[in-house]
């Protein structure tokens, strides 16, 4: 599926009292009827964010930019602390940790998690969507033929 562009997010997670991050490039809407839209995402067997959500079964995914390609580039090797980055929890009774200055950002509950060979699928109810506040000028980064580049 390389072949296709597709947007590039980062997952922020909460385990305790951190937050930790993981490069995700495979969201895809399942369902937009109903009382809640919900949105599934791949991740490895053997990811850490994968045991995270478990535990948690919350998280959020950041819509990242052009500037955000060390992000990408970073947490997309394994997943990794957040702890030098600008990190938000959303108002309301959930906790929802989320990249202070991401383009958009879809806060999930966990559904379910289907097993597809080395990968998961995860699904989630999608709790809250926003839109950022100053990004206007900023293009979305996209992941295409394993490069990261610039849409729009």
């Amino acid at each position: 599926m390389t072949l296709v562009p597709t947007g590039v997010f980062l997952l922020v997670t909460k385990d305790g009292e951190n937050f930790f991050g993981a490069t995700i490039s495979s969201l895809i809407c399942t369902s937009l009827c109903g009382p809640k839209p919900t949105v599934a995402i791949t991740l490895s067997n053997h990811s850490n964010s994968l045991m995270r959500i478990e535990k948690s079964r919350k998280f959020c995914l950041n819509l990242l930019s052009e500037n955000d390609l060390t992000i990408a580039k970073e947490f997309s090797e394994k997943s990794s602390s957040l702890e030098n980055y600008d990190i938000m929890l959303s108002n309301g009774a959930c906790e929802y940790a989320h990249l202070k200055n991401s383009i958009a950002t879809i806060c999930c509950n966990l559904e379910d998690i289907k097993s597809s060979h080395e990968n998961k699928i995860i699904f989630a109810d999608v709790m809250n969507f926003a839109i950022g506040k100053s990004t206007n000028d900023l293009r979305i980064l996209a992941y295409h033929k394993r490069e990261y580049l610039k849409l729009w």
